[in-house]
């Protein structure tokens, strides 16, 4: 796979959409700089059965998906900011126990 092209749903053999999302009352008051979001934005492919996560985005969206099962199971989404970066506006997370027991 080519660095430069980010990673989009279809690079990734099976995702399955949450189930039983449960938004996530206390949000990171961070700012992200435009570097740090192109890499976000770049995605990941777990390289290993040690790795865990696989991610991508969907405009402004960051998916989170565990890379065993292809459950997600965190959901981000990030808004830019009048000045250079990106903060995080809202996020959910998985709640289903047989998904994800956290």
């Amino acid at each position: 796979m080519d660095r430069d092209v980010p990673l989009t749903r279809s690079a990734f053999r099976k995702l399955y959409p949450f189930v039983t999302p449960q938004p996530l009352p206390q949000l990171p008051d961070r700012v992200w700089t435009a570097n740090e979001w192109d890499r976000i934005r770049s995605g990941y492919r777990s390289r290993s059965m040690d790795e865990k996560w696989n991610i991508f985005t969907e405009g402004d969206i960051v998916f989170m998906h565990r890379s065993w099962t292809g459950h997600e199971i965190y959901e981000v989404s990030f808004s830019p900011l009048a000045a250079d970066g990106r903060r995080i506006t809202s996020a959910a997370v998985e709640t289903d126990p047989k998904r994800h027991p956290g």
